[in-house]
């Protein structure tokens, strides 16, 4: 089988991001969010001043559990930008 990533509306998932890794924080991937409610609904997941917000990466795990921690981590911003509450 496959690795299918669904992301928010009005989302694109990048690697990389134009050079986001080596300037921000410790991560190759992350969320270029455009929309600018969508960015709000975020608050500090979103990086000061840019439509980005990481995706990390766990490390010394398994395959598996990198791969749960990411999709946990889009399931997050796609329920906060829909606004539907967390537990």
């Amino acid at each position: 089988g496959g690795l299918i990533l669904l992301v928010p509306p009005n989302a694109t998932f990048a690697t990389d991001c134009y050079g986001a890794w080596s300037q921000y924080r410790e991560t190759p991937l992350w969320l270029r969010v455009s929309k600018k409610k969508h960015r709000k609904r975020l608050g500090d997941k979103v990086l000061t001043g840019t439509e980005l917000v990481p995706i990390y990466l766990r490390i010394g795990v398994e395959f598996d559990d990198v791969v749960d921690s990411v999709v946990d981590q889009l399931r997050d911003i796609a329920h906060r930008i829909a606004g539907i509450k967390q537990n």
